[in-house]
């Protein structure tokens, strides 16, 4: 049997600076001292995100893991995160498995997606597949459980003169 070994490379304090604020830089976060010192309670949600981030790309894997990264995180927040990681996968060339119950993020950023259910893949395809012509029943309900945005300004006048009318919602809104 062959022993395997695995290589240490001990870095310069020099080098692991380097590679600490190259790792910051690409996350867009500062590396000034100031920065540096805060303790995890000074930062942002969405700072702390892109520091946990920061230190997954460090060593510049192959393949970044996303497991829900947006869930907890105000939809700004969660649009810079989604921009963050287009940004890796095509500067850096990193690869993301991105998972998520979000599926308008997933829609955002992903080339390929996979359904589950129950655990098991339903159905995988391009987005525009999935999310415009899904195979299975169960993707069919996803997509179509999407929210969609209200015409709001179109529809306040209509809304007015119905108010607190028998009419029930839906028969107002399709009128929009």
């Amino acid at each position: 049997m062959k022993a395997k070994f695995v290589e240490i490379v001990v870095l310069k304090r020099e080098e692991c600076a380097a590679a600490i604020s190259t790792a910051l830089a690409n996350v867009s976060l500062p590396n000034d001292r100031d920065f540096l010192r805060r303790w995890p309670s000074q930062l942002s949600v969405g700072q702390a995100q892109r520091v946990i981030i920061a230190m997954a790309i460090l060593h510049r894997p192959s393949l970044l893991i996303a497991d829900e990264p947006t869930s907890a995180l105000d939809t700004i927040t969660q649009s810079e995160i989604l921009l963050l990681f287009a940004k890796l996968n095509r500067e850096l060339r990193t690869g993301i498995l991105y998972i998520s119950h979000d599926l308008l993020s997933v829609a955002a950023l992903c080339h390929r997606i996979a359904i589950l259910n129950a655990g098991e893949i339903v159905e995988c395809g391009p987005p525009s597949q999935i999310f415009g012509a899904p195979q299975h029943s169960y993707t069919e309900r996803l997509v179509a459980a999407l929210p969609r945005v209200p015409l709001y300004t179109s529809m306040r006048s209509e809304l007015r003169n119905s108010a607190l009318s028998e009419a029930p919602v839906e028969s107002v809104l399709e009128k929009v």
